[in-house]
C-alpha cells in the first residue's frame, strides 16, 4: 500500500509546542506542498538549511503529511455523507477497508460517526456497510477545500471564492499515470515524478497545473494533525435556504478556523477546527444572525481516518502501458 495513501488520527493528549518560524513554515506548507524553501528563508529570515531542519522534524513528529485533494467528482464518482448511531467495532473496521470510504471519524453527539463514501452507486455499500444501523444519508454535489489558518498569519489572510461548479474535464493519459504516482507519494518532485513514470519533466510540471486549472486537482498540500496543535474538531451540520448557499459558502470558507466543506443546495458540512469554544460560538452565532438556518453541532472525538485515494478513485487510473518520453 502507498505510503500516504491511508491515514489514521488519534489523539494522543501529546500538544507540541511550535515556534513562530515552524506555525509560519506549518501553514505555508498546508496551503502548498511546493511553497518554496527559499521564499521560507526569505520571509523568515532564517537558512533554507534551517527551514528543511524544521519541515523535517515537523514531518518524523507526525504533525504534518502530504495530502492531495481531488475533486471526485471528477472521476464520475458521487459523494455521500453517511451519519451513524452506533457501528461495532468490526463494523467500523469495514467501514475504513471499503473501496468507497475517503473518511471515517467518531463523533460525540446524536450520531456517533460520519463517513464519506466515493461511489457510483448508493445501495451496494449501503447495504453491505450499514444495514443494520440507523444512518442518515447526505447525497453531495459540491466539495470545497480548506483555506485553515489557525495561527491566523497575516501573509495568508486573504478573501477566497467559493469554487464553482465546472463542466467535468478530461483526464488524459499522462494525467492519470501523474495522479496515480502522485497518490504514492504527493510530496515528489518533478524530477523524481519524471523518473517514476519515464515522462519527460516538461510535460509533468504542465500536467500538475493543468490538473489545478481544470479543478481535478483541489489542493497538494501539507495536511495538520490537528490535535498535536492543540485545536479541537467539530462537525457543523447547517441546513440552509438553496437562495443563500453561495453567500454561506463564502462566510464558511473565508473563516480561518474552517476546514473542509461538503455540501448540496439544502445542507452543508462543515468541518471547524478551533483553539476554544468561543471561536465556534461565534461562527455559529454569526450564521444564525445572518441567515435563516438550523446548525447541528458534533465534536470530533479524537480519532478519524482518511483514505486519500478509495479504490474506487484508483480503479479510474488502471495504466495498461507505459508511456514513452
Amino acid at each position: 500500500m502507498p505510503l500516504w495513501r491511508t491515514m489514521k488520527v488519534v489523539r494522543t493528549h501529546e500538544d507540541f509546542v511550535l515556534d513562530a518560524h515552524e506555525k509560519y513554515i506549518l501553514t505555508a506548507l498546508s496551503k502548498d506542498i511546493r511553497y518554496s524553501r527559499k521564499r521560507l528563508s526569505s520571509r523568515l529570515k532564517i537558512s533554507e538549511q534551517l527551514v528543511g531542519y524544521k519541515i523535517k522534524k515537523l514531518i518524523e513528529q507526525q504533525v504534518i503529511y502530504p495530502s492531495l485533494i481531488l475533486d471526485f467528482k471528477s472521476f464520475n464518482l458521487d459523494i455521500w455523507i453517511i451519519l451513524a448511531t452506533h457501528l461495532t467495532s468490526k463494523e467500523i473496521k469495514a467501514v475504513e477497508e471499503h473501496s468507497t470510504t475517503y473518511l471515517a471519524e467518531e463523533l460525540l453527539g446524536e450520531y456517533h460517526y460520519l463517513c464519506v463514501h466515493v461511489s457510483s452507486q448508493l445501495s451496494p455499500f449501503i447495504k453491505e456497510l450499514y444495514s443494520e444501523s440507523d444512518i442518515k444519508i447526505i447525497p453531495i454535489n459540491r466539495q470545497h477545500s480548506d483555506e485553515f489558518n489557525g495561527y491566523n498569519i497575516k501573509d495568508f489572510s486573504k478573501e477566497y471564492a467559493a469554487q464553482e461548479e465546472t463542466e467535468q474535464q478530461a483526464i488524459d493519459k499522462y494525467e492519470k499515470i501523474l495522479i496515480q504516482k502522485l497518490a504514492e507519494t504527493p510530496d515528489a518532485s518533478f524530477s523524481e515524478l519524471s523518473k517514476r513514470t519515464g515522462i519527460s519533466r516538461s510535460i509533468i510540471a504542465k500536467r500538475y497545473y493543468s490538473l489545478f486549472e481544470k479543478n481535478i486537482i483541489l489542493k497538494n498540500r501539507y495536511a495538520c494533525d490537528i490535535y498535536k496543535m492543540g485545536f479541537e474538531a467539530y462537525i457543523l451540520i447547517i441546513h440552509i435556504l438553496p437562495k443563500d448557499y453561495a453567500k454561506i459558502t463564502y462566510t464558511l470558507i473565508n473563516n480561518r478556523n474552517s476546514g473542509h466543506l461538503y455540501g448540496n443546495p439544502n445542507t452543508l458540512i462543515l468541518n471547524y477546527i478551533c483553539l476554544n469554544n468561543t471561536d465556534l460560538q461565534h461562527m455559529i452565532s454569526l450564521l444564525k444572525n445572518s441567515f435563516r438556518v438550523t446548525i447541528s453541532v458534533f465534536q470530533n472525538s479524537g480519532t478519524y481516518h482518511i483514505n486519500t485515494f478509495p479504490k474506487s478513485i484508483l480503479e479510474k487510473l488502471t495504466i495498461k502501458k507505459k508511456y514513452p518520453k
